[in-house]
Formats: C-alpha cells, structure tokens, sequence
C-alpha cells in the first residue's frame, strides 16, 4: 500500500545519500486501459493489471519496489545501485512488458505502458520527494501525449524539487534535461 511504500521510500532515500548512489522515481500507466476494459470487459483488466504486476516483480530490482496508485497506475522506486543506468533499465521495461502475451479469451494480447521518472539527487528531504513525484507524473503525460509505449524522463534537475510547480515541460525548457526512451 501507499503508506508502506513511503516508508520504503523514505529507507531508500536514506540509503542513496549516505552511499552516494542516485535513487530513482517512475510512474508507469498503462496504455489505453479504459479502452481494454471497455472492449473484453473488466475481468480482463483484471488480468492484464495481475500479469503487469508479475511481469514487473520478476525483475530482481523491483521486489518490493512497485506499488499501484489506483486504475491502471503504478508507482516504482528503482532502489539506488551505483552501476544503475537508468536508460538500460528503462527500455528493458518497455520491452518486457510490450513482448509480454496475455491470454484473454483464448487470444493473445499485448500490451503498452508509458512512463514518467526522475532521479530523486536533488532532494534534500523526504517532503521534497513528493514535488519530485509529482515531475515524474507530469513526464507520464508528456509520454503519454508524445504517443504512448515510451519513456520520459527528467535526466537533469538544475533546480530544487519543490520549484516544480513552477516548470512546464518542454524541451526548449532550460532547467530541465529531458531524456526519451522509446
């Protein structure tokens, strides 16, 4: 649940700063959800959100890691590793889940995801992590606008997380790198 998620959050926000490693946010949404559910009904949904789940805890990193929001939203801490190259893991995700077949019907489906991330570095406090949060929701719907089964991702923050509010999103935005992983 949410709470427990914080917590854990909160450790491995603890844990980054004290060994020095970036510890990173992501907002994963499926793709056209409200679409798949009004089409093969919700018990299909069902099965696509239990397959997504399982398709992410089988990654190693992701154990504990992943919660879900509310509908077809998800929120993962990718735990702090100092070999973590966010992009590689990234693409590995989109490309997991995209190949991943789920039976409904006796017909194979696929489906997508969009994400949203940002490294947590420039937080300095817990409180700050939930304006970088809400960043790595506003990079989702950029992903989302920008034609869904793709990534973006704020690569570098050059201002304190809770200016965010003041940010729009945009590349020709000077305080914000914006990296796309499709």
């Amino acid at each position: 649940n949410y709470r427990y998620f914080q917590e854990r959050l909160k450790e491995e926000f603890g844990r980054a700063k004290r060994h020095h490693f970036d510890l990173c946010l992501m907002f994963l949404d499926i793709d056209n959800f409200k679409k798949f559910n009004d089409t093969y009904g919700h018990s299909a949904g069902d099965i696509v959100l239990t397959e997504l789940v399982s398709a992410l805890k089988s990654d190693s990193r992701l154990q504990d890691s992943v919660i879900r929001l509310g509908g077809e939203e998800f929120l993962i801490a990718l735990p702090p590793n100092e070999n973590l190259r966010i992009e590689v893991f990234i693409e590995r995700i989109l490309k997991l889940i995209s190949q991943k077949q789920i039976v409904i019907e006796d017909t194979p489906k696929t489906v997508t995801v969009s994400i949203g991330y940002t490294p947590v570095c420039k937080a300095n406090s817990a409180e700050d992590i939930e304006d970088l949060m809400n960043l790595a929701d506003k990079a989702l719907y950029r992903s989302k606008e920008r034609g869904r089964n793709r990534a973006t991702g704020i690569s570098d923050l050059q201002c304190p997380p809770n200016y965010i509010d003041n940010i729009e999103i945009a590349h020709d935005n000077r305080l914000l790198s914006l990296n796309e992983i499709s």
